[in-house]
């Protein structure tokens, strides 16, 4: 008897005769985004991540401005996307240096702070997703020490089965390109340390819009 088949015996041996059934992913909730915030923002807290919620009708520029100055970051790398440039627009005039998304990667690297959109938060994990079909934000959010997303209230759902729901059945319109962003880059490579931003940013600001 080979390897594999004493490795299959030990495992039927285990099981003695219950069938094999095919585990289903947990049903999608479908809280309303308002029902989500609390949740929301515990994980986000939990996994070491900042946030601030705006004011109704106010705009999200005076809370990043602020945090940028506090971070003494001068450069910052921006997403994409229309809102985007409305906002980056508003940042150049309070006289921060501004690296497009079309910039190369080492221009990027060189930001102190990214400054992006996400499309959808995960209320279950406070994870934030950005869509780079849409925004092209990848590398500010990645490679600055400092990422700042601002995230639509509304655009909160409960769990990763109802963001994959966003894509058609199958999946048919899932994007090239996700970014799932839970809490600061972290790593515990080294000698089971966690060490935080290592590969990545070191402080993630989400702003609540």
């Amino acid at each position: 008897m080979n390897a594999r088949a004493r490795i299959l015996r030990r495992v039927q041996t285990a099981l003695g005769d219950r069938p094999l059934r095919p585990q289903r992913p947990s049903a999608a909730r479908r809280e309303p985004p308002a029902e989500l915030l609390p949740e929301f923002v515990e994980r986000l807290h939990a996994v070491q991540g900042e946030w601030a919620r705006l004011p109704p009708d106010s705009d999200p520029l005076d809370i990043i401005a602020t945090r940028l100055k506090v971070a003494n970051a001068k450069c910052v790398a921006l997403g994409g996307g229309l809102p985007m440039q409305r906002l980056g627009r508003g940042l150049g005039l309070r006289g921060f240096s501004l690296i497009p998304p079309d910039a190369s990667t080492d221009e990027v690297a060189t930001a102190d702070a990214g400054v992006t959109f996400a499309q959808w938060g995960i209320a279950e994990t406070g994870t934030v997703v950005l869509d780079e079909r849409s925004m092209r934000a990848r590398r500010a959010s990645l490679l600055p020490p400092l990422h700042i997303v601002v995230l639509p209230q509304s655009c909160l759902l409960a769990t990763l089965d109802d963001l994959l729901a966003q894509f058609g059945p199958g999946h048919a319109d899932l994007p090239s390109a996700l970014t799932l962003i839970t809490g600061p880059s972290r790593t515990a490579d080294i000698e089971l340390q966690l060490v935080v931003g290592v590969h990545g940013p070191r402080e993630l600001l989400v702003v609540l819009a």
